[in-house]
């Protein structure tokens, strides 16, 4: 397993920590983590919510292996999460 990209780790921890971020084609605020304006990660009432947004590339994935307790790979264009096949990697999952 690889460690996220700083942009990630600096995006992750904005997030979590309720701040704001802004780099490139990734935006944090409102306890909200977007990347190209799709939100793919969401905090409400203490509880982490993850979805690809319809995009299933390689920097949503590595966007979202950087949030605690999240571990995606993808084997024949199947993506799992946690172990698990992400059956709707457009709908919000909670973590």
């Amino acid at each position: 397993m690889t460690l996220p990209r700083k942009i990630t780790q600096k995006a992750v921890r904005a997030l979590l920590n309720g701040g704001t971020f802004r780099s490139g084609n990734t935006v944090v605020g409102n306890g909200v983590l977007s990347l190209h304006g799709s939100k793919i990660v969401k905090v409400e009432d203490g509880a982490v919510w993850i979805r690809t947004g319809g995009y299933e590339t390689q920097t949503t994935k590595e966007r979202l292996n950087g949030v605690p307790g999240v571990q995606i790979y993808q084997q024949r264009g199947q993506w799992y999460l946690n172990g698990e096949a992400w059956a709707d990697t457009s709908a919000w999952t909670r973590i």
